[in-house]
């Protein structure tokens, strides 16, 4: 019998192959709750409508998320979201968002208020977190250094490193790096995450260097 991965990829690879286009893998990375989602969806709209002719999200969930690169194996035509450190795959597309770790961090707890264990134990899972959730105000369990870190360094294969707020001005840039025309949503203000004030403060505390690094680099940058 067919594992589930297994079926998944096989409708993978047959949507792939029934589209005339040959548009290469896209992974869209991000350090968590920094707005890939935004990007991801963009593209793949963008994916349906060359592969296509559509707009209707008639394969939207397929390959949208990819927990681990390592290994992998990617059909053509379509765009995978990932928290996984960067890895070399062939003839395929990488981005990598980024936003204030602090940012981050607030957002997770405020998701964990939200939806409870069961979203933070996928979500720690999916960055391959190497501490427990109740660390996380003074530990970077998340290892968002070493994502910003590696994302921003790896020269295996060229990255187009995003800051979140700046996706918007960069959607030119966007649209040539994947090689179609990519429309994005109207841009809405980020919402202030309900975090008593004194939890905040101390995360803003103690991902001070981290945030001061990452504020530090480019809008938009190639590795």
């Amino acid at each position: 019998m067919l594992k589930k991965n297994e079926i998944k990829f096989a409708a993978q690879r047959a949507v792939s192959l029934v589209s005339k286009q040959n548009h290469p893998p896209i992974i869209c990375a991000s350090m968590g709750r920094s707005g890939s989602t935004v990007l991801t969806l963009s593209i793949e709209k963008a994916l349906r409508k060359s592969c296509f002719n559509s707009e209707l999200p008639v394969f939207s969930r397929l390959g949208l998320f990819q927990t681990d690169l390592v290994g992998t194996t990617l059909p053509r035509n379509f765009v995978y979201k990932t928290h996984d450190f960067p890895r070399f795959i062939k003839d395929t597309k990488f981005i990598f968002i980024f936003g204030l770790a602090s940012d981050s961090v607030k957002s997770v707890l405020q998701m964990g208020q939200t939806y409870g264990d069961k979203w933070l134990n996928a979500h720690l899972k999916h960055l391959h977190a190497n501490g427990p959730i109740e660390n996380i105000i003074g530990e970077d369990v998340l290892r968002l250094e070493e994502q910003v870190a590696r994302w921003t360094t790896f020269t295996e294969s060229s990255v187009l490193c995003l800051r979140y707020d700046a996706i918007w001005d960069q959607k030119d840039l966007v649209s040539e790096f994947v090689g179609m025309q990519v429309e994005l949503p109207s841009k809405m203000p980020r919402s202030e995450k309900k975090i008593a004030p004194i939890l905040s403060d101390k995360i803003k505390e103690n991902y001070a260097r981290l945030d001061a690094h990452i504020k530090s680099l480019p809008d938009a940058f190639l590795t």
